[in-house]
């Protein structure tokens, strides 16, 4: 007897539930399963009875096991997902039937496409074409690491958008679908702008990063918001981004109204503020966030022109640059010292001056 190997693809389209699976949806194969094995199903059910029968399954109330569809197996595929919905995806041994509101909807079974091997720097390519258009004015790295076995592409910017904005727009360029419960690593075709193709990125990591003058900025009104009664914490910036530090950071705030939306009775104003960066975008934002220029003189007298961004300055002297990484309080800290040794400068000048026309 021929086993029948069912796929449940789940939609990452945030808005599938309103108009169900449509042509193109990003799909992240969520489980696959050998109904006869699992007891879903009999020789003589139909598609649509397997179908309502893996729906009532993976729909179960408090997990439970429907035939060797274990209590265990249904709850792993809860722990990413919450249930089987309107916009998912059932395929039959390759025939796909989407779930509607009431019933179901057969698709038209996909060709067999061919596959591209698509290199990873290609992707990195592809990554960097897709976020200058949908965000135009937020600077991007995009880096490629290579390792046996495989590639991955870290994706990193400074403010700008959310890291699940960015996800969203780019997470399916991987080739990596996920991980079953046995470790295995499952792999899937990658389709963008409707060509089919093996992914070189196994992974797709973004990481968003935060300037001082933002966190700073979004320091103030979660204080604010909360009605905290406590100062401003020190915030270090480096070229890894910018974060909050130090007792009044750390100081645990009991019983704030954002506790209990946190599932806890104690939470600190790093946290509180690290869980508003995380649902912030900084785009429309009210902060000044301009690289900072400053000029001063070496100890050789020549004229030294220094500019501060991202935990990163830029010195420039007699034509040459060089970068040096330096916190945010490095460099505000070097800026006092060197203004207040060219003034004690000025200072010397101005009265050896006076002497030498008084000696005259």
């Amino acid at each position: 007897m021929k086993d029948i190997l069912v796929k449940i693809n789940r939609s990452e389209r945030s808005d599938r539930f309103f108009d169900g699976y449509q042509d193109g949806d990003p799909m992240d194969t969520a489980l696959s399963i050998q109904v006869y094995n699992a007891g879903l199903a009999s020789p003589d059910d139909s598609d649509l009875d397997i179908c309502e029968k893996v729906f009532a399954a993976l729909n179960a109330p408090f997990f439970s096991p429907v035939g060797n569809l274990t209590e265990q197996a249904v709850k792993d595929y809860h722990l990413k997902y919450p249930s089987l919905s309107v916009g998912d995806v059932v395929q039959i041994n390759g025939q796909p039937y989407a779930v509607e509101g009431t019933g179901w909807r057969k698709l038209e079974r996909p060709k067999e496409p061919e596959w591209v091997w698509l290199p990873a720097k290609d992707v990195a390519k592809i990554i960097r074409k897709v976020l200058k258009k949908v965000f135009p004015d937020v600077k991007f790295s995009v880096r490629t690491n290579t390792y046996a076995g495989g590639a991955s592409i870290d994706v990193s910017w400074w403010d700008g958008p959310r890291e699940q904005d960015v996800n969203r727009h780019v997470k399916h360029l991987q080739s990596v679908s996920h991980m079953d419960i046995t470790d295995l690593v499952h792999h899937k075709r990658t389709v963008h702008e409707g060509k089919d193709f093996h992914s070189g990125a196994n992974y797709i990591f973004c990481k968003r990063q935060y300037s001082k003058a933002f966190l700073e900025r979004l320091t103030k009104q979660v204080i604010h918001r909360d009605g905290l009664d406590v100062g401003m914490p020190e915030i270090r910036e480096s070229e890894w981004g910018a974060h909050l530090t130090g007792d009044i950071a750390n100081k645990v705030l009991e019983n704030t109204q954002r506790s209990v939306t946190y599932g806890g009775e104690f939470v600190t104003l790093g946290e509180l503020v690290e869980r508003a960066a995380r649902d912030r975008p900084s785009m429309g934002f009210d902060y000044n966030d301009d690289p900072d220029t400053f000029e001063w003189t070496d100890d050789d007298g020549e004229r030294v022109s220094s500019t501060y961004f991202h935990g990163k300055v830029k010195s420039k002297v007699n034509g040459k640059t060089h970068t040096d990484s330096i916190s945010n309080v490095e460099w505000e800290t070097f800026k006092k010292e060197k203004a207040m040794q060219e003034s004690i400068d000025r200072l010397q000048e101005a009265h050896f001056d006076e002497d030498e026309r008084g000696g005259y």
